[in-house]
C-alpha cells in the first residue's frame, strides 16, 4: 500500500502535468496520452524511426538478416535508429549531451526501444553497459548521458544494467573535436578495462552510447569487453553519423 506521501507525490505530479502536459521532446507537441510518458509523439517516432536494421561497424553496410558483419575483423554489430546528419536529431543528442536533459534521454530511449522491436531480434539475454566517462570528466559535467539513456532503454525493455562493470582508465580528449579516423582510434586506444570482470564472462552485451563517427570508441571497449569473456556484442546509439 502506498504511503501517505508516495500519494501525495502521485498527485502533485498529476496536477504539474495538468498545469504543464509534458510535450514531445522532438517536435514540442503533446503526444498521445499512452505515449506522454515517453516524451515522443507517435509522428515522431514514425518520422525519426528511419533505420531497421543493424549494420557492419566497418563500412556501415546494412545487415539484411541482423547477424553477421561483412568485415569478419569487427567484433560488434552496430545498431542506430536515426541519422545525425538530420537537424532535430542532432538538436535532440546535442541537449541530452550537454544538458542533462533527462527528458530528452527517455524521449531517445523510447526511439531506441522502438528500433529494437522492429529488428525482430531477441535480447532478452543480453545485459545493457553504457560506454563510461572518465572520473574527471564525470565529476566536472555531472552526468554521464549515456547512462542516462542505457538506464531508461533497460526499464523499457525488461534489461539489467551494468554501469560499473567497465571504466575509462584514463582521460582522453573529446572525439568531437578529432577529425580523422586514425587519430580518433588512437585517441581511445586502450582507454577502457573491465572492472568487475564476472559481471562480462559469458554474457551478451548491448553497449549504449549517444552517438558513432566513425565508431572508434565502440570498438575499443569492445574489444575490452571481449578480453572478460564477453559473447555477442551490439554497440547501439540514438544516431549514426555515417
Amino acid at each position: 500500500m502506498a504511503s501517505h506521501f508516495e500519494k501525495l507525490g502521485i498527485i502533485g505530479e498529476g496536477f504539474f502535468n495538468l498545469i504543464f502536459p509534458p510535450l514531445c521532446v522532438f517536435c514540442r507537441r503533446l503526444p498521445e496520452k499512452n505515449q506522454r510518458r515517453f516524451l515522443i509523439c507517435r509522428a515522431c517516432l514514425k518520422k525519426y524511426l528511419i533505420f531497421k536494421t543493424l549494420f557492419c561497424a566497418s563500412c556501415g553496410a546494412r545487415l539484411p538478416d541482423n547477424k553477421k558483419n561483412c568485415h569478419q575483423e569487427n567484433q560488434y554489430r552496430l545498431g542506430a535508429p536515426a541519422h545525425y546528419s538530420d537537424p532535430i536529431v542532432r538538436r535532440v543528442i546535442q541537449e541530452l549531451k550537454y544538458g542533462k536533459t533527462e527528458a530528452v534521454a527517455r524521449a531517445l530511449a523510447a526511439l531506441l526501444t522502438a528500433y529494437i522491436n522492429e529488428l525482430e531480434i531477441t535480447v532478452r539475454d543480453y545485459l545493457i553497459v553504457p560506454v563510461p566517462l572518465h572520473s574527471a570528466r564525470l565529476r566536472h559535467r555531472g552526468y554521464n548521458q549515456s547512462e542516462l539513456l542505457a538506464r531508461y532503454l533497460g526499464e523499457n525493455i525488461g534489461l539489467g544494467l551494468a554501469s560499473g562493470a567497465v571504466k575509462r582508465d584514463r582521460p582522453t580528449k573529446t572525439q568531437t573535436n578529432i577529425k580523422h579516423a586514425e587519430a580518433r582510434r588512437e585517441n581511445v586506444a586502450g582507454c577502457f578495462i573491465a572492472v568487475r570482470p564476472e559481471l562480462i564472462n559469458g554474457k551478451n552485451i548491448i553497449l549504449v552510447d549517444d552517438i558513432a563517427t566513425t565508431g572508434a570508441t565502440l570498438a575499443e571497449l569492445t574489444r575490452a569487453l571481449k578480453q572478460s569473456g564477453a559473447k555477442d556484442i551490439i554497440g547501439l546509439v540514438a544516431a549514426k553519423a555515417r
